[in-house]
């Protein structure tokens, strides 16, 4: 289940106006060194404390976030142009943000309404699973419909942006790149949205009816496969996926039931190491053919997560895409006229 956050009471921040660098103060209970770690700036660097304190200057940008950790304990702040200090000495960690900036108390309030969420989802282990499912039902209806309200409210924010993030990949295409188009330039700017901004161009490259993208990868090609007059289902997996894991079984059985002059399948496997793959391609007792580390292909396709399973038509048309469990032998079935 993706993990979402309920709107609380916000504080709201003094008229001071913000400046154009964020002080950061980090206490500690020792001298091990802190990591902070800023994706959109390239940032990850260590601070060696002195006297138990450790200080770090950010340019301001509301649009991002900067994740400070301590060992197993991290805390994240958004630079928001008011200093901040980060306190690692009591139990957990503790943010202050003098004057209480607006954006760090939103972000206070959001991971509130995550833990909400989530002890939401924990309590319906009791119930029958008719029932667990109905009401997981209504917890992403809310879990979208908060995020989307959020991204509308804070279009030039961290806060947006990471509603955005996190909910885009459950929207059609269309949807998400409304809401997309919605955002400030500065936030549509930061790495995060852009890679977002890509994957949406390529989604709608590569959507249903649409000729097949080809790249190359290990010393093969899509091409090697796909538009060869077969239809070709093609699973970008990864051996660290469990997900991926447990549809190889669906896959093998449409596979060995169906596999011929008309049809064949290929595992692309995507963000992995190539030992990996292989080492999990023998666990599984995967038979058809692979292109391994070949991470490309889900940019091309604009896959953000995995599985996703794309069943390609004999000419090389892209017919379904994200097909999952009994889908995968209903359109195979039906592509093939059985």
């Amino acid at each position: 289940m993706k993990r979402t956050i309920l709107l609380a009471a916000l504080l709201v921040a003094g008229c001071a106006s913000p400046k154009a660098e964020t002080p950061v103060s980090i206490i500690v209970p020792g001298d091990d060194p802190v990591r902070v770690f800023v994706y959109d700036y390239q940032l990850d660097t260590l601070l060696t404390p002195e006297a138990g304190k450790a200080e770090i200057t950010l340019a301001t940008n509301p649009g991002i976030i900067a994740t400070l950790a301590l060992g197993g304990v991290q805390s994240s702040v958004i630079p928001e142009g008011r200093p901040v200090t980060v306190d690692f000495t009591g139990e957990k960690p503790s943010v202050s943000v003098k004057g209480r900036g607006s954006l760090n108390a939103k972000l206070d309030a959001e991971e509130a309404w995550e833990a909400d969420l989530v002890a939401r989802a924990e309590g319906l282990s009791d119930l029958p699973d008719e029932e667990q499912d109905a009401q997981m039902e209504h917890i992403q209806a809310d879990f979208l419909a908060h995020n989307k309200d959020l991204i509308k409210a804070n279009p030039d924010n961290w806060v947006g942006a990471y509603a955005f993030v996190k909910i885009w990949s459950d929207l059609s295409v269309d949807e998400a790149d409304a809401l997309l188009q919605g955002l400030s330039p500065e936030v549509k700017q930061t790495r995060r949205v852009q890679s977002i901004a890509d994957a949406i161009v390529a989604l709608r490259a590569s959507g249903e009816g649409q000729p097949f993208i080809d790249f190359e990868a290990d010393g093969q090609k899509l091409s090697d496969y796909v538009g060869k007059g077969k239809w070709v289902l093609v699973d970008f997996w990864a051996s660290w996926c469990g997900p991926c894991r447990r549809e190889i079984p669906n896959i093998l059985s449409v596979y060995n039931q169906y596999k011929g002059d008309d049809f064949e399948v290929l595992g692309v496997a995507v963000w992995d190491e190539k030992d990996a793959s292989l080492k999990a391609v023998e666990e599984l007792g995967i038979t058809y053919p692979q292109i391994l580390d070949a991470s490309v292909g889900a940019d091309k396709y604009g896959i953000k997560g995995i599985p996703h399973i794309i069943l390609f038509a004999p000419d090389g048309t892209i017919s379904k895409r994200d097909l999952r469990g009994e889908a995968i032998g209903q359109a195979v079935r039906e592509a093939l006229g059985k």
